[in-house]
């Protein structure tokens, strides 16, 4: 992580999240701290980032794996989602 020196590394910080389409505000209980919000335009990238990583491995699934293997790969979804939820402590 960089850290910002003076005002001319907070003024790039702040450049970069609005190109990153986020706002930021303070932290409410500690200053040093601040709060990301994607806008908009960052909801609409991170919905596209997704759906190009579906694309990509819905490709892949496609191109490398048989009919059985697809359907074996489709059977373990649960047991992925399981491992995921549990892993993230949802």
């Amino acid at each position: 992580m960089r850290r910002a020196h003076g005002d001319r590394g907070a003024g790039r910080d702040r450049r970069l999240i609005a190109r990153a389409g986020e706002s930021h505000k303070a932290h409410p209980g500690d200053g040093r701290k601040f709060l990301l919000h994607l806008t908009q335009a960052g909801r609409d990238r991170l919905a596209e980032e997704r759906r190009r990583r579906a694309d990509w491995l819905g490709a892949a699934i496609n191109t490398v794996l048989d009919a059985d293997e697809r359907r074996t790969l489709e059977a373990a979804l649960p047991l992925l989602s399981r491992l995921s939820a549990h892993l993230h402590g949802t």
